[in-house]
């Protein structure tokens, strides 16, 4: 017979002993998924809340990317400005020197010492004659003006939206590629990657660190030459705004002048008409002129050798523009340049950029109006007040001023005035839209372009690539 234990606890520990010890693995499998799933999810969850400030931060630096290249688009057009000018007075519209002319012409009238004209082609004119030429060539280069940095505004936000774009999805491939690339190789942090680590240190495989570190430097090399490269090309790219201020705009220089002449040949400096007059003959000029460069049945092809060269003159552009050193460069590798031309002439191709275009056209004509309304109208004398009329009080002066300006703008709006003083208006309110502003000073024609959403619509589909 077996006597009874004397330790009934060690009896009931070994009578239940497997049951505990599976409840103690349970539990000890459950923690430690739990912790696993508990360490799992907060990762997952600093994952997220990294993508997401990633995300905020892309958004934030796209937006003051796009902001920056509209700012740098408009102070490219101010430096271009002196260009625009010197290019077209080199053309035959150098307004001044008929206005010296002119002058002197009066000068050997009353009797005084003869002065040559600065342009032989003015030698033998009248002063009448002088007169005509001074409100054709006035004209003409005010709506040259208006057309070349309408252009130039067209190209200038194009290109520089296309170029911002490459930076910043090359910036994200980059940054992807360090985000991804690293978290799939790197292997240091693990065991495995410990384990390997320790047995090249015992198998001597750490020399293999030199022959790594030349790669890197190989790499190095390369990306830098690629990086000279790109740059090159960018900077030919860059360049087309030298085609449109030497060359392309000699699209525009035959059709502006042979509708002016049109319109406005019949006109003698003495002859009057009134404002309404004015305004409706330079709308037809450019509605006319828009016609050609803005048909739809050929593309607007127009535009586009204002704006860019063909195929065979794109050598001649490089000679022009670029050192011989990045000339040789491009001999080999033109690829980035012909594709960021490729995607111009592609955007050029959008009825956007034509609504652009025909817009900024228009802006320019209601600026050139009211500039040259307001310089005229200056030039009328106001009558002077009755002395007899009784005073007026403070208040109703002020509240009746307004309402006498429109009404003697009206009245003198529907008065005619001298082609010769729409001349005159003409020429300094071209001087006016080429004037490249001092420090903190503004182009206020410029500023008011600038200023059109339409153009900022144009740039947010460009940079963002959207609607293309």
């Amino acid at each position: 017979m077996v006597p009874p234990s004397s330790n009934p606890r060690r009896n009931l520990l070994q009578r239940h002993r497997g049951k505990l010890i599976f409840s103690i693995a349970g539990i000890a499998t459950l923690f430690t998924t739990g912790s696993i799933a508990l360490y799992l999810l907060k990762r997952w969850l600093y994952k997220q809340q990294l993508k997401i400030t990633r995300a905020h931060f892309l958004r934030e630096q796209m937006k003051r990317r796009f902001n920056q290249t509209q700012e740098d688009s408009l102070h490219t057009v101010y430096e271009l400005l002196p260009v625009v000018e010197m290019v077209l007075d080199q053309n035959g519209l150098q307004l001044d020197s008929i206005i010296y002319d002119i002058k002197n012409v009066k000068k050997n009238v009353k009797g005084g010492s003869e002065v040559e004209p600065t342009n032989k082609e003015l030698k033998f004119l009248s002063k009448a004659e002088l007169w005509n030429q001074l409100t054709l060539k006035s004209i003409i280069k005010l709506v040259t003006i208006s057309y070349m940095t309408s252009s130039l505004f067209l190209l200038t936000r194009l290109q520089l939206n296309i170029l911002t774009r490459e930076y910043l999805e090359d910036t994200i491939k980059i940054s992807a590629e360090n985000e991804i690339i690293p978290k799939e190789n790197d292997t240091s942090c693990s065991v495995t990657g410990w384990i390997s680590n320790a047995w090249s240190v015992w198998t001597g495989q750490r020399s293999s660190e030199s022959t790594t570190v030349k790669q890197n430097d190989d790499t190095e090399l390369l990306q830098h030459d690629k990086t000279q490269v790109a740059y090159i090309n960018e900077q030919a790219f860059l360049s087309l705004s030298w085609w449109l201020l030497n060359k392309g705009w000699f699209n525009y220089e035959q059709t502006i002048e042979t509708i002016i002449r049109e319109e406005f040949s019949n006109l003698k400096p003495k002859d009057e008409i009134t404002l309404i007059e004015f305004s409706s003959k330079l709308t037809n000029v450019f509605q006319k002129i828009n016609r050609i460069i803005l048909s739809t049945d050929g593309s607007n092809l127009n535009l586009k050798a204002v704006l860019l060269p063909d195929i065979t003159m794109e050598q001649f552009l490089l000679q022009q523009t670029l050192p011989s050193k990045s000339l040789v460069v491009l001999k080999d590798n033109k690829e980035l340049f012909h594709k960021l031309v490729g995607e111009t002439k592609k955007c050029l191709g959008t009825s956007a950029s034509l609504i652009v275009f025909e817009t900024l056209i228009n802006e320019c004509f209601q600026y050139i109006m009211a500039d040259v309304e307001s310089s005229v109208i200056k030039k009328k004398k106001r009558k002077p007040t009755t002395p007899d009329a009784p005073a007026a009080s403070a208040e109703a002066l002020q509240n009746n001023e307004g309402e006498e300006e429109e009404k003697q703008k009206d009245m003198l709006s529907e008065d005619t005035f001298q082609v010769a003083a729409y001349a005159i208006s003409c020429k300094d309110c071209s001087n006016v839209m080429v004037k490249k502003p001092e420090r903190n000073e503004e182009n206020k024609f410029l500023t008011r372009l600038d200023s059109l959403n339409v153009l900022d619509d144009l740039s947010a589909g460009v940079f963002s690539n959207l609607s293309m």
